[in-house]
């Protein structure tokens, strides 16, 4: 398992001296007489009620209580309570997720258990834990030190990195402010969050490194405040969202319209591309699992500069999974093309009035549940079913392949070049024939190339391009317009394929 995907489930789960919190752990072997006390083997890992109780006062009473902590219930507020309610909730939590959930979970259970208690809450979604020991888990300055320089350090950088922070923007900063910033955190948020929650800290505390010049710095401050506000509300609406779609999840959802857009106070979102890129390609290093791949277009509509519109689409765009009776969110998965070279995600500032392209990649938990995309916008959450069982039918994401007369296909993402085409497809599509080297080629598509002799072949480039599965399970490509220039027929896993031609194209390895 790589360091970036020990990441995401660290920054999902911190714990004190080697604690389990059963958030987002796989279910555990029980033996023949165990077995009995579990609900069926086929609906994934569960607590029978003293299961959950002795759970609960082992551990997981404080981190639950640290939830709600978090979220800025108090003490206080809990004491109008009848004694014992928040263990009863605990339990009734691990009951019903068992396997799934964030440190926003506990919180948005007893919300819904409680609404009394927190309707008149006016506290911050990042409000200071208690540090004291009564109060749930909590670190203390020097354990948390402790913990950043056994490794945290890293995990926390990884968040900056990923949502574009350089290490030449950290510069600007006094000497171990990255250090201090992350001890910080972790007395606040002792046991986790996810891969957006240092980020947006780090950004709360140093503001003025977004910025690009100092006469830009309290306009541009301004304006991100503004922003960042919006999110965590959002985010804790989604993850509301998510605890309530498991009650609903057998109603069937709509399917994700071709270029979906929904606006945000800085910009407008349109979703181009949705894929599966399979197990050990381009730069999934995971051998089992396919990896959610997501392409978006930002475009600025506010009249500032905005850099964290990535940041903004975590927020407020959930990708999850229903499995083990609950709804599960992925997190950002591992995309590394040389497995050798580590490399974070680019986000560019983006200028008022211009687009910018972002490639999102997610872990999939499995290839057999469910796969629904949740999005937040103004008032309302809409959810969309993503179809997995029509995204593993289609071509793989980055693939070549060729036929006996060297003629082929180059499938790369949402770009496709046939290779030595007839001239009957160059006229229907209207497209001019060239070297391949003439083409702004990708990095992926450089390597697949890499396998033949360049001179010896000519290419078409079908750019913008979807794939969809007709009732036949032919797969057609259509264009931005929505019109079928391709049909392909897939005879396996796309080890080969043929098209409308009777033409059988073998995968190049």
């Amino acid at each position: 398992m790589s360091f970036k995907r020990n990441l995401l489930s660290t920054l999902s789960i911190i714990s004190l001296a080697g604690a389990s919190l059963p958030i987002n752990i796989s279910a555990q072997e029980t033996t023949e007489a165990n077995q009995t006390e579990v609900e069926s083997s086929e609906k994934g890992l569960s607590y029978t009620y003293e299961e959950a109780a002795k759970r609960v006062d082992e551990d997981f009473y404080d981190q639950y209580l640290s939830s709600l902590h978090y979220y800025g219930i108090t003490d206080e507020m809990l004491a109008s309570l009848p004694k014992g309610t928040v263990r009863e909730a605990a339990i009734e939590y691990l009951m019903a997720l068992p396997t799934g959930g964030d440190i926003s979970m506990p919180y948005a259970h007893f919300k819904k258990l409680y609404p009394e208690i927190v309707e008149n809450k006016q506290t911050s979604t990042e409000k200071e834990s208690s540090n004291s020991k009564d109060k749930g888990l909590s670190y203390t300055y020097e354990e948390a030190a402790e913990k950043v320089d056994q490794g945290f350090y890293d995990e926390y950088l990884y968040s900056l990195h990923y949502y574009g922070v350089t290490d030449e923007m950290l510069t600007k900063l006094p000497k171990d402010a990255v250090r201090e910033a992350a001890i910080q955190y972790l007395i606040k948020l002792p046991t986790g969050g996810d891969i957006t929650m240092p980020y947006n800290n780090f950004k709360k505390l140093y503001p003025e490194i977004f910025s690009q010049s100092d006469s830009e710095s309290n306009k541009q401050s301004q304006t991100k405040t503004k922003n960042n506000n919006e999110d965590p509300s959002k985010h804790e609406k989604l993850t509301q969202h998510l605890s309530d779609l498991k009650e609903d999840s057998e109603e069937e959802k709509e399917g994700l319209p071709l270029n979906y857009n929904f606006t945000t106070e800085s910009g407008e979102y349109t979703i181009k591309y949705v894929s599966l890129l399979a197990p050990a390609t381009a730069g999934n290093q995971d051998q089992v699992l396919p990896m959610l791949v997501v392409k978006y277009e930002f475009e600025n509509t506010s009249d500032q500069k905005v850099m964290d519109y990535a940041h903004a689409w975590d927020q407020q765009v959930f990708f999850s999974q229903f499995k083990e009776d609950s709804m599960n969110k992925l997190e950002p998965a591992n995309y590394q093309l040389d497995p050798d070279q580590e490399v974070f995600p680019k986000y560019e500032e983006v200028d008022s009035g211009e687009q910018t392209t972002v490639t999102a990649y997610y872990q999939l938990m499995d290839t057999e549940s469910p796969l629904t995309l949740s999005i937040a916008e103004n008032e309302t959450i809409s959810d969309f079913d993503l179809k997995i069982e029509d995204l593993l039918k289609l071509p793989n994401q980055s693939a070549l392949y060729l036929n006996d007369s060297n003629q082929g296909y180059l499938f790369d993402f949402n770009t496709l070049y046939v290779l030595n085409p007839s001239q009957d497809l160059v006229n229907q599509l209207d497209l001019e024939i060239q070297n391949p080297s003439d083409f702004e080629l990708s990095k992926e598509a450089n390597v697949q190339l890499e396998k033949l002799n360049e001179n010896d072949v000519e290419a078409i480039k079908l750019e913008n391009i979807n794939y969809q599965v007709t009732e036949e399970e032919q797969i057609e490509v259509i264009n931005e317009y929505e019109e079928v220039i391709l049909t392909l027929e897939s005879q396996s896993n796309w080890n080969d394929f043929e098209d409308l031609n009777g033409q059988i194209y073998q995968i190049v390895e």
